[in-house]
């Protein structure tokens, strides 16, 4: 094959001129001059046209990619922004002082969300209206907030049982039934006594420190955790502790 003989080239003949360039390194020097005269440049612009719908999608990929980070971005400023603005109108009241610093769960109550929370905690919601907020602390604080009025309708601080309650519970005979199982546990307390003895009518002001261990509502635990006895165990023939 010689260099004068080729006439014109397909994009494969190009492929097979530069193997051949290659093979023969004497004939390098003509190949290269054969292959300007055909106009590289066409061939580089040939390739961009044929690539041009992959450009465009990676485009589009690039151009998604920013638009999601900058989302993200944005909603992140605005919850940040939420909870400046809420910490700023609570740091005036004295029962917040102590949870300033952490980020609630918000919910904004409706009526129906008030009427189902009232099931489970009536004393603490009785005042609560559509329209206030339910703040839930990660250290166990909530409260009902009313953001006109910008006034306290009700808080709550839970107290978490101990590390150690459960395993000394079970170390009890007559609990060993129940090792494999993971019980609910309330500590009964001056906010939530009501609510508690609308479902377990024998709980009296007496009781308030002690825990209920709740089972899956079929067994009810009466413990209390400074002498290390079991008051009373209830049964599925009681009410559901919620």
């Amino acid at each position: 094959m010689k260099i004068a003989d080729i006439i014109s080239f397909s994009r494969t003949e190009y492929d097979k001129l530069f193997i051949w360039m290659t093979i023969n390194p004497s004939y390098r020097s003509g190949g290269v001059k054969m292959l300007m005269k055909k106009n590289i440049p066409n061939m580089v612009l040939m390739n961009i046209v044929q690539n041009i719908p992959s450009l465009i999608v990676g485009l589009i990929i690039i151009i998604i990619a920013v638009m999601i980070l900058g989302k993200i971005n944005s909603n992140a400023c605005e919850s940040s922004d939420i909870y400046a603005s809420l910490s700023n109108q609570l740091s005036s009241h004295s029962e917040f002082k102590n949870v300033l610093s952490e980020n609630p769960r918000i919910t904004f109550m409706s009526a129906e969300f008030i009427t189902n929370a009232k099931k489970g905690n009536v004393a603490f919601f009785a005042d609560a209206q559509p329209g206030q907020y339910f703040l839930e602390y990660p250290t166990g604080f909530s409260a009902i907030y009313d953001p006109k009025k910008d006034s306290v309708v009700k808080v709550l601080q839970l107290e978490f049982a101990p590390n150690d309650l459960l395993e000394k519970v079970l170390a009890h005979d007559e609990m060993q039934n129940l090792k494999n199982l993971q019980p609910q546990i309330i500590k009964i307390t001056n906010d939530n006594l009501a609510t508690l003895q609308s479902q377990l009518a024998d709980l009296t002001a007496s009781d308030i420190g002690f825990y209920l261990l709740n089972y899956n509502n079929q067994i009810i635990i009466k413990y209390n955790y400074q002498n290390d006895s079991i008051m009373k165990s209830y049964t599925t023939s009681q009410p559901a502790v919620e």
